[in-house]
């Protein structure tokens, strides 16, 4: 079916997030199936999809595929480092945000990556394909 995938809790309540254009299968749309939730310190909140990144600042929403750099649409894991840069985890490997832009993580080409988080020491870990390299930011 056409839209659903992004519901909110009011306390008593459920209903669709206003905008989340998506749907069970087209390639120019975001995914019904949820993936991976972030909300940013700015209030911006992160959605991933199997099929693309939203980006929702209150009022729009934004989609990001492999044309702004991701290894793959099928958006896994998010996480923010301690400089608040977004990292994505994707079935295909991850990426950094850099601008409207994102960076593929070369050491992580084609690995399917379930979780990634930023230590005390500053090292970024991947989880996924059968290994978890720390990668230090830089």
């Amino acid at each position: 079916p056409e839209g659903g995938g992004l519901n909110r809790f009011d306390g008593q309540n459920w209903t669709l997030l206003p905008g989340f254009e998506s749907a069970y299968e087209n390639p120019d749309a975001f995914s019904n199936q949820v993936t991976a939730l972030l909300v940013a310190p700015d209030g911006v909140l992160w959605v991933g999809t199997e099929n693309g990144l939203g980006r929702y600042d209150g009022a729009a929403w934004a989609r990001f595929t492999t044309t702004e750099g991701l290894p793959d649409n099928r958006i896994t894991a998010l996480t923010l480092d301690r400089d608040n840069t977004l990292w994505v985890g994707t079935g295909y490997g991850a990426a950094r945000q850099e601008g409207d832009r994102f960076v593929p993580i070369s050491q992580l080409a084609e690995t399917n990556i379930f979780d990634l988080l930023q230590d005390t020491a500053g090292r970024m870990w991947f989880s996924g394909g059968g290994r978890a390299p720390p990668l230090r930011p830089g």
